[in-house]
């Protein structure tokens, strides 16, 4: 168990989509980049397939045209969970409010909501244990914060340990995305593979299981 705090509008939103989808939870980079103090993209919201877009769109008080279908292209991190049916994007978190002289003008700066479908059961284990990077290991069910052994030795060693991986073109869609996302903003953490997937990046520099990047 994680001692995280996690935003009042982060779990009323949770709570929303719970009286929905009653497995529903929030995973992975959200969560991660939360307890480590950097900027948040989006939030990853996990409810078992399909996603029911017209009774969540009645619980939140929103047009249903408000859930946008993701193309798969947009969610390539996901690909690689073979039970991944469908994602849709919402703006689902409280708009905030910023003075001017002129008034009040709502401002959205809050990150948007992933809702993932899987075609598996949704529990904190489940879905930590299909994340490729330990330190992504990371759930929150409304009301606990859960992690894996993996999250907390990579945050306490500052490291990304790839903890899952199937071949060489998953390595190389982990590589390519530590590259694009991680690396600058984790600056200075290491990438690690574990021993029993060294084989599926063959193609990269690895010293004692770890990654040599420039």
């Amino acid at each position: 168990m994680n001692t995280l705090s996690v935003p009042n509008d982060w779990t009323a939103m949770l709570k929303t989509i719970r009286s929905v989808h009653p497995e529903a939870l929030i995973c992975g980079g959200a969560l991660r980049d939360l307890d480590h103090g950097r900027s948040i993209k989006d939030i990853d919201v996990f409810v078992k397939a399909p996603v029911k877009t017209p009774l969540l769109a009645a619980a939140f008080g929103i047009p249903e045209v408000n859930f946008t279908l993701i193309v798969s292209e947009s969610v390539a991190e996901y690909l690689k969970m073979r039970e991944v049916v469908e994602v849709y994007q919402a703006n689902l978190l409280p708009v905030e409010e910023v003075q001017f002289d002129s008034g009040f003008i709502a401002i959205d700066h809050r990150p948007p909501v992933q809702i993932i479908g899987l075609s598996m059961d949704v529990t904190p284990e489940a879905v930590m244990d299909r994340v490729d990077f330990g330190l992504s290991q990371i759930a929150y069910d409304g009301e606990t914060v859960h992690t894996t052994a993996a999250y907390r030795v990579d945050s306490l060693c500052q490291q990304f340990t790839v903890v899952t991986c199937e071949n060489a073109d998953d390595a190389k869609r982990t590589y390519k995305r530590w590259e694009r996302i991680f690396k600058e903003k984790y600056q200075g953490w290491l990438l690690c593979v574990r021993y029993s997937l060294q084989d599926h990046f063959a193609a990269y520099p690895i010293i004692h299981g770890v990654i040599r990047v420039a």
